[in-house]
């Protein structure tokens, strides 16, 4: 013991607060590991692009002379979402799939603007670092919408896109999260255990078993970053609507949505479909699935991006 320093006396509570410490500290062992083992099996490598901005880590799997697939999360994601669909689409695809700034370990500047149109020119800057040319790009909610950001900005970086639950428009009916923000209740911005709970919850209809220890380590690291990410939700929500600009896009489009989704309601597909009025768009609807298909079922969800592109417009995508 340090002299001077005061002694822990040993009480209940302390025993209890120290308990639970130790669980989140073995969760996070553990969460760490899970995810040390999806990337191995992935084939993936965990690299970090200094860009102009900041430090943004990806994964990447480095196979050059195969079609680029890019992966884009969603609000307060991180890399990690993709990392169970990740090892089926290996053997296929050159994989990148960043932590978007201001995300999972990229660098996060308070002063930086983290809508939609600067992130879009922060991972085109990825791009170039990474000397690709041209992706086909898939993305989940928030990394959707930034994906048709990519497309609208510059066409001829983006070969396909395949749009999984996009945010961005919103259909007939109010999802879950729509109901939640009208209330003035951000579920983003949960900061306890039920309210965390909850939106876990909502996002998945069939989600994965997940250890309670590593529920809690979660839990803790969201608390930690809250700060990080009102800003980010702020910037994300301020995000003028991708909806007039969309008929401009020429690249094929797939649309795949779960009926289950709580946080953007499956009604917005009619939207999305409308909206994308320049190109060709397929459309499939899950049953028993909710708003992170990529998690719920990774197998069938790589399976249906590497048919789609699969396609003649994926074959004439430029190899990084």
């Amino acid at each position: 013991m340090v002299r001077g320093e005061p002694t822990a006396s040993f009480t209940p509570h302390a025993a209890a607060r120290d308990a639970a410490a130790s669980k989140h500290v073995f969760g996070g062992i553990l969460y760490a590991g899970y995810a040390r083992a999806l990337i191995a099996a992935a084939a993936l490598r965990l690299r970090e692009a200094r860009l102009s901005d900041g430090v943004t880590r990806y994964a990447d799997t480095g196979k050059r002379g195969r079609p680029a697939l890019l992966l884009l999360h969603g609000l307060t994601g991180d890399l990690t979402v993709w990392l169970p669909a990740a090892r089926h689409l290996s053997s296929r695809f050159r994989l990148i799939v960043p932590d978007l700034p201001g995300h999972g370990e990229s660098d996060f500047d308070p002063e930086a603007d983290y809508g939609i149109a600067a992130q879009s020119k922060r991972v085109l800057e990825l791009l170039e670092h990474l000397d690709l040319e041209q992706v086909c790009t898939v993305g989940n909610s928030m990394g959707a919408w930034l994906g048709c950001e990519l497309a609208l900005r510059w066409p001829t970086r983006v070969s396909a896109l395949m749009l999984i639950s996009p945010a961005g428009l919103r259909g007939r009916c109010s999802s879950w999260l729509d109901q939640r923000v009208a209330a003035g209740k951000i579920p983003f911005l949960a900061d306890n255990e039920a309210a965390y709970g909850e939106f876990l919850g909502a996002i998945m209809a069939q989600p994965p078993r997940v250890p309670s220890c590593v529920k809690r380590h979660l839990l803790a690291r969201h608390v930690a970053r809250l700060e990080r990410i009102s800003r980010l939700y702020a910037d994300y929500a301020a995000s003028p609507s991708p909806a007039p600009g969309l008929k401009a896009i020429s690249a094929p489009v797939h649309l795949l949505w779960g009926s289950e989704d709580r946080i953007v309601a499956p009604s917005a597909c009619e939207a999305w479909e409308a909206a994308l009025s320049g190109t060709t768009v397929e459309v499939e609807k899950w049953r028993s699935v909710g708003h992170m298909a990529m998690l719920e079922r990774p197998a069938q969800t790589a399976g249906l991006i590497s048919k789609f592109l699969g396609g003649a417009s994926a074959q004439g995508a430029r190899h990084g």
